[in-house]
């Protein structure tokens, strides 16, 4: 089980999640052969600056994760006035929360669905349809390394062990100033080398 071990509580929260969500899609056969840790090609070496920029799929698997359940999942940004998209929706004057706006039904359904930020997919979209990490000129400094740092975790995780869910403890989010889950992360880690 993760636990709050890790120094940034926004990180610790975004791993578990996306643990959480790799293993419940590998459980139901989702992953498509492909794995989070691309083609094979990683090793157990250390993950250098270029092999980061390749994990694509990975990267896709973080970003749905995100979506589904932002380590800080509202900012203190208030909308002026109220805003209305081109095919007709809006949102109001005041705080926007992220766990609500990314989970929108309308917007972008409850299905963890990697494939949502592949390249065609995200060029169709609003670039601020998705903001784990706010956006614009206020945005966190540290979405780069915070996303590396969940590569890293993750694809050195996942070359060594199977993650398996258990689906009769699954996480119960709950909104603070982090997101957060009260019964933890419940996961079986089965050793592959």
């Amino acid at each position: 089980m993760l636990r709050r071990k890790f120094h940034l509580p926004h990180i610790a929260s975004a791993l578990g999640h996306f643990a959480f969500h790799v293993a419940m899609l590998a459980a139901k056969g989702g992953l498509g052969g492909e794995t989070p840790t691309e083609d094979g090609s990683l090793t157990l070496r250390f993950a250098f600056r270029e092999d980061l920029g390749k994990m694509t799929y990975t990267t896709m698997c973080i970003k749905e994760s995100l979506r589904l359940f932002p380590p800080v999942p509202s900012v203190s940004r208030y909308l002026s006035k109220p805003v209305t998209f081109p095919d007709g929706r809006s949102l109001p004057a005041g705080l926007l929360s992220l766990f609500i706006f990314h989970a929108a039904p309308l917007f972008l359904p409850q299905i963890y669905d990697p494939l949502r930020f592949s390249p065609e997919n995200s060029a169709q979209r609003h670039s601020h349809a998705f903001m784990p990490f706010s956006a614009g000129s206020r945005n966190c400094i540290g979405q780069q390394f915070a996303m590396n740092e969940i590569k890293v975790a993750l694809a050195l995780t996942l070359l060594r062990f199977e993650l398996c869910p258990n689906p009769s403890m699954p996480p119960t989010p709950i909104q603070q100033l982090i997101l957060k889950s009260t019964n933890g992360f419940h996961l079986h880690l089965k050793k592959i080398h």
